[in-house]
């Protein structure tokens, strides 16, 4: 086995494959259901909504983003039913003001709690 160039591509490749098809089954298993909507792109934007949210500078930050986004999300499709809007304005807010996400502002309110920087 070669450590650097296509073999190690190919090993890496190949783990990841199948770490996605154990994904898949789980699902499968879980739900009852593998639907091919489960690949549309709105999924994929739904994740980098919540390590935007989060912060992707930390490793807690897209947990934090994942809590914080499903809560927010479930509070305001309750509310109504233009919950794709909201939510786009949160993100652009959070973009302009909060550009490390809530755990780099968690952080800053830390340091300067401390009277650091």
């Amino acid at each position: 086995m070669e450590l650097v160039g296509i073999a190690a591509l190919g090993l890496v490749s190949g783990l990841m494959i199948g770490c996605i098809g154990i994904g898949g089954v789980i699902l499968a298993v879980t739900t009852g259901l593998a639907d091919p909507e489960l690949a549309y792109w709105t999924h994929s934007g739904n994740l980098v909504f919540m390590a935007v949210l989060g912060g992707s500078g930390t490793f807690a930050g897209p947990a934090i983003g994942a809590l914080v986004f499903v809560v927010l999300q479930d509070f305001v499709m309750s509310i109504t039913q233009y919950w794709r809007f909201v939510m786009g304005g949160v993100l652009v807010l959070l973009v302009v003001f909060l550009p490390q996400g809530l755990s780099g502002a968690i952080e800053l309110l830390f340091n300067r709690r401390k009277g650091g920087q």
